[in-house]
């Protein structure tokens, strides 16, 4: 096992995307175009709720992933490995999170391209592990289910996508959390956004 290496395992939706800020997208005035062109939509389709969570991630999932990049970049070797069924068009996948002002240029990118019907996402996980020199890994994820029969639940970040479940996304405390539960990591101090 390489002790130099950290794999963070990322779903998007869920994750970088709520239920809050879906709401608050649709009441913004969005450049139709430009969601035509990034998603190939025609003029006489109508642009959906799905379009708007698709491309307009919240800064503030974002910018928790980005805490969680500068940490974990600045000592170990880091692989954003990408398990969100989004990654059935990786370019697209990639330049939303590049739009979105993820810190793509810090980590190397790979995916977990097809979830198979028969298999659980933390069953694909834990075979791309087996397949990657690691000791050093996050998953993070609003799906619970898949993962707690094959990954140690200190390695997983749970989130919530709905209102009802308090759910935000993914949130600085969330990593604050995780860093300092992994004690390769040193913080000292808890960003002070959520």
């Amino acid at each position: 096992m390489d002790n130099n290496n950290f794999y963070i395992f990322l779903d998007i939706d869920g994750v970088l995307t709520n239920e809050e800020n879906v709401k608050k997208q649709l009441k913004k005035n969005h450049d139709e175009q430009y969601i035509r062109s990034m998603l190939g939509l025609s003029n006489d389709k109508e642009i959906t709720k799905w379009h708007i969570e698709y491309l307009f991630l919240d800064k503030t999932c974002v910018n928790a992933l980005n805490y969680l990049i500068n940490n974990v970049s600045s000592v170990f070797d880091t692989t954003l490995v990408l398990t969100s069924a989004r990654n059935v068009d990786m370019p697209l996948t990639l330049e939303v999170l590049k739009d979105n002002d993820v810190l793509l240029n810090k980590v190397k990118i790979d995916a977990i391209r097809k979830i198979p019907f028969d298999k659980h996402r933390g069953q694909l996980v834990k075979e791309y592990l087996t397949q990657n020199p690691y000791t050093n890994f996050v998953v993070i994820d609003d799906e619970w289910f898949d993962y707690r029969e094959h990954i140690y639940s200190k390695n997983i970040i749970k989130t919530n996508y709905h209102s009802k479940d308090n759910g935000m996304g993914l949130t600085t405390k969330h990593i604050y959390k995780f860093l300092n539960n992994h004690n390769n990591f040193g913080i000292r101090n808890e960003p002070s956004n959520t």
